[in-house]
């Protein structure tokens, strides 16, 4: 199948452009991690390919409104964190 008719495909299923949807799906992982890691916004960042910081902390807000260190300090579940 070629990539630009699974994208047409997507999209008119969806409602989204398959690109939209996978940094929607980065950033709900990267949401978690932040709620349930201690792991630095910067290593989060390089993991979730959204490097540098500053790219990651830019589109992180776009979707969820919140920088990744506010999103951190409202969400955070001490229960959870790593030792």
């Amino acid at each position: 199948m070629h990539p630009a008719y699974l994208s047409g495909i997507f999209k008119k299923q969806t409602g989204m452009t398959l690109t939209d949807y996978i940094m929607q799906e980065k950033i709900q992982i990267s949401c978690n991690l932040l709620k349930y890691s201690n792991r630095s916004i910067a290593i989060i960042a390089e993991y979730m390919n959204l490097s540098p910081q500053s790219y990651f902390t830019r589109v992180f807000k776009k979707v969820t409104g919140e920088t990744p260190a506010r999103y951190r300090r409202t969400h955070v579940d001490k229960n959870f964190l790593e030792d």
